[in-house]
């Protein structure tokens, strides 16, 4: 015959699980807010932005993305920017999703959570988005005052620049009329 045992005393025994998080510490600075107009629909503008295989075709100095853990992109989603090819290109997690009304914004924080970038999506209007991309790196005075000496001008020629391209990028894709296959499930925007 058959035999029923109470499951409870396991249950009791099993932790509850936590959840990770991916974001920044408070001990991050805004060192660096560019933004543009896109004229694209923001679902699209999202698509692009998001897709890690697509990225290097419109962001200065990207040459590609690898080690994805997945082809949807998702709180927990993990890419190396690679740059120089080599082991020290930086590895970014994203996370922090939110989805309102004409309104998206998500992050991403290299692996050792030195450096954020926060991305925020507005619908101007049904064809155009502006998109925000906020920087953020380490509180400590002596790399933010390297970065402002060495790096910022760079950076943010080369973020303008991006977002110049992003704007080429999905206007190319409305001109040909093809829907970009999205690599996250959205729901409707509105």
């Amino acid at each position: 015959g058959f035999h029923f045992a109470s499951l409870q005393p396991f249950f009791d025994n099993i932790p509850q699980p936590t959840i990770e998080s991916y974001g920044l510490n408070d001990s991050k600075k805004i060192i660096l807010k560019s933004e543009a107009t896109i004229e694209a629909p923001i679902d699209l503008v999202f698509n692009v932005v998001s897709d890690y295989s697509i990225r290097h075709l419109w962001q200065v100095g990207l040459k590609g993305s690898d080690k994805l853990n997945g082809k949807i992109y998702k709180n927990g989603s993990t890419h190396r920017c690679l740059i120089n090819n080599n082991d020290q290109d930086p590895f970014f997690i994203a996370h922090d999703f939110s989805i309102k009304k004409g309104y998206i914004t998500f992050s991403e924080t290299d692996h050792e959570k030195k450096i954020g970038v926060v991305y925020e999506l507005q619908k101007a209007t049904d064809q155009s988005t502006l998109l925000t991309v906020h920087t953020f790196l380490e509180a400590n005075i002596f790399k933010r005052v390297a970065f402002s000496l060495f790096f910022k001008n760079k950076i943010t020629k080369s973020t303008q620049e991006s977002l110049q391209n992003l704007g080429m990028y999905c206007q190319k894709i409305r001109n040909l009329e093809k829907d970009l296959e999205s690599q996250v499930l959205l729901s409707k925007l509105g």
